[in-house]
């Protein structure tokens, strides 16, 4: 026995043994730090450039001949944000993962119209054909007398020169100029590194981001 206890011949080996498991999860813990902070900047970066596309008009498209306004349907127009993300983020924010709580991936565009007295003046946004936003009142062919198409921003079905009810729209928006566009993004990470995801509710962490802009009269 004494000649076992003065042996120091395994002493590395032991202490590596104790150590290297807690440096290993040290390294996993700041790589995946890493990747969050990396794959939430992203995240914003996509926010951007998805309200920049709205405030642009993008999502929407007159019809001269038919007199109506177009956008994407929300689902296409949602993955086609969350595509976005997902490029952005390299892969690291998947677009079609989801678990028993439902998808990792959460896309919110939001219209948050304007109360301001200039804006009520000027009424529902009204186009005249060419698609042209049309300042007088009411909203129709000063010489023929027929109705221009308009947005019917508080869904009464007529054109006001005073919108009722403007507030923040949840879903998809048809993009007007001067509206508020709220886009939304939220991802579900999930805690790769052992024992560290037991602190975290169903070993999940929340990554948002929100950007407002203003529309242009496109």
């Amino acid at each position: 026995m004494r000649k076992f206890i003065g042996d120091i011949k395994a002493a590395a080996a032991i202490e590596m043994a104790f150590i290297l498991p807690i440096f290993a999860l040290l390294t996993l813990a700041l790589v995946e730090v890493g990747i969050v902070y990396f794959s939430s900047t992203q995240m914003y970066h996509a926010a951007t450039d998805v309200s920049k596309s709205i405030r642009r008009g993008d999502y929407t498209t007159y019809n001269a001949a038919s007199g109506t306004w177009t956008t994407q349907a929300a689902g296409v127009a949602t993955a086609r944000i969350m595509s976005i993300v997902e490029a952005k983020s390299s892969g690291f924010l998947s677009a079609t993962k989801s678990d028993s709580l439902g998808p990792l991936m959460v896309v919110s565009v939001s219209k948050i119209t304007s109360n301001s007295t200039a804006d009520n003046n000027r009424g529902e946004p009204c186009y005249d054909p060419a698609g042209t936003r049309y300042s007088g009142a009411p909203c129709k062919n000063p010489v023929t007398n027929q109705p221009y198409p308009f947005k019917d921003l508080n869904g009464d079905g007529v054109w006001d020169k005073t919108p009722r009810n403007l507030v923040k729209l949840t879903g998809f928006p048809d993009a007007n100029a001067g509206d508020i566009i709220e886009v939304s993004i939220s991802y579900r990470w999930k805690i790769m590194t052992p024992i560290v995801s037991a602190f975290f509710t169903n070993g999940t962490v929340n990554i948002q981001s929100s950007v407002l802009v203003k529309n242009e009269a496109f």
